[in-house]
């Protein structure tokens, strides 16, 4: 029985087969392998679009808030007028917040990279950190903002303040 088993065996592993590419399974297997490939790249790109859209998101509430600070300032300096040390004291409270969101907006601009912040918002996070004293970051910002062809308007204030940052000795403060 066992002979007849074995001889069985042999004669099924050594008979005549048919060669890979014509066998259905083995096409089978070869497309799934493709689509596996396929919808693993398509996921990639997705969350890739999906990170990008986060930042920009995350971004854009940091500019809001960066724009609001010099108003928060200047409504503090009016309210505190008669207390000066209240004022200096809140007055360094929003510049310090106004380093802080500068910088995050300056590093999360950095690494969107360039074709995913408009000028515009280069332009803001210059500002920002120009207002905070980061002069060698306002002018990075600043070149930014020219280099990513602007409209005519922002292309026109980047010059401007570009051009007051640089007048007032900007590299004599980083010594």
């Amino acid at each position: 029985m066992m002979k007849r088993e074995i001889d069985a065996l042999q004669v099924a592993v050594t008979g005549v087969s048919r060669p890979w590419y014509r066998n259905i399974a083995t096409w089978v297997s070869i497309i799934a392998l493709l689509f596996s490939f396929g919808t693993t790249y398509v996921s990639y790109h997705r969350a890739d679009a999906q990170d990008v859209a986060n930042m920009r998101q995350e971004l854009r509430t940091l500019l809001q808030r960066l724009s609001a600070l010099p108003k928060e300032n200047v409504r503090v300096l009016k309210e505190y007028e008669n207390d000066p040390a209240s004022r200096t004291a809140i007055a360094g409270l929003v510049n310090q917040e106004n380093s802080f969101v500068g910088r995050s907006a300056a590093d999360l601009a950095r690494r969107l990279g360039p074709g995913n912040v408009s000028p515009a918002e280069y332009l803001a996070i210059a500002q920002g950190l120009q207002n905070s004293y980061d002069l060698l970051g306002a002018n990075e910002f600043y070149e930014n903002a020219l280099a990513a062809n602007p409209g005519f308007n922002t292309h026109i204030s980047s010059l401007r303040l570009l051009a007051d940052l640089r007048f007032t000795g900007w590299q004599r403060h980083l010594s």
